[in-house]
């Protein structure tokens, strides 16, 4: 087995886990969006200052992948606000969603051709996507398809600039670095600048615990911990491949989800993992990779 596959395999366990995690934080402690942004970027803004010692920073691309930072804040305040009523596997959906928004944008702006394949990955996609719709299934309406597809346009730039960034030398890390070092200054500043930054705070101080700030501090580094491992996965494997084995996220978040239902209910996710709804999903899921599948072709 190729390294890249082993190391973006265990980057979706990490961000599997942190999804999973953050919903949990969110299930029990009903933190508004600007208090899980803040309470995380204290977390991983700590980690982050310490590694720009080093890590290789220069980039041309710096400015770009900077101001696209903070729409990946954004991105972020979404998340933290549809988990809150969504099952967290249904929300990986959007990063589905941007695999085909990279695929167009080859097309449209770079002269990529699209296959036969291409074209039966897009309708494999959409249709995994349209079953979860499904009225008997009652898993996600028509209108949170639209939204998660919405949400999606908003990572899309950041995940597009970092692929071109790569192919045109950028280390991964520096790449990644400019992005998450401008999102959680971001992530610090907005809410204590907002308006109600009284309430933000007043709510981080309610939540805190113990378990608050281990699942916290856990979840953080487990996508820091993500992001390093898919760096080296990126180094070493294709790019087109490495990005489709990063789109396995669902099944691991189901698997994850499932593990803590079942065996650690304190930090159960809000994820039905009944027999229907799981079996619906994992139909979906394994419609939509395989369409993922067909896209490079």
């Amino acid at each position: 087995m190729q390294q890249w596959f082993g190391w973006m395999l265990a980057a979706n366990i990490l961000w599997s886990l942190c999804s999973v995690l953050n919903s949990s934080i969110i299930r029990r402690t009903q933190l508004a969006p600007f208090g899980m942004s803040l309470s995380s970027a204290l977390v991983s803004v700590s980690v982050l200052v310490v590694s720009a010692f080093f890590l290789p920073l220069h980039t041309s691309w710096a400015p770009l992948l900077a101001t696209l930072g903070f729409v990946n804040f954004l991105g972020d305040l979404c998340f933290y606000r549809i988990v809150k009523s969504l099952d967290i596997s249904l929300f990986q959906l959007v990063w589905i969603f941007v695999s085909v928004e990279l695929a167009i944008v080859g097309v449209v702006f770079l002269g990529d051709a699209w296959s036969f394949a291409t074209l039966a990955g897009v309708v494999a996609i959409l249709a995994g996507s349209c079953l979860l719709t499904i009225r008997s299934s009652g898993l996600l309406t028509v209108r949170g398809l639209l939204l998660l597809f919405a949400v999606s346009l908003l990572f899309f730039p950041t995940t597009a600039a970092v692929v071109y960034a790569l192919r045109d030398g950028v280390p991964p890390f520096t790449a990644t670095f400019w992005i998450l070092i401008v999102r959680d200054a971001c992530a610090l500043l907005v809410p204590l600048l907002a308006v109600n930054r009284k309430q933000t705070l007043a709510a981080i101080r309610h939540a805190s615990s113990p378990w608050f700030w281990t699942v916290t501090i856990v979840a953080v580094l487990s996508y820091l911990g993500g992001i390093a491992v898919s760096n080296v996965a990126y180094e070493g494997g294709p790019a087109s491949l490495v990005a489709i084995v990063g789109d396995l996220q669902p099944f691991f978040v189901l698997a994850i989800a499932g593990f803590f239902h079942f065996l650690l209910p304190s930090f159960a996710a809000l994820e039905d993992v009944s027999p229907g709804p799981l079996i619906r999903k994992i139909l979906a899921f394994s419609l939509t990779f395989i369409g993922l599948l067909l896209l490079p072709l």
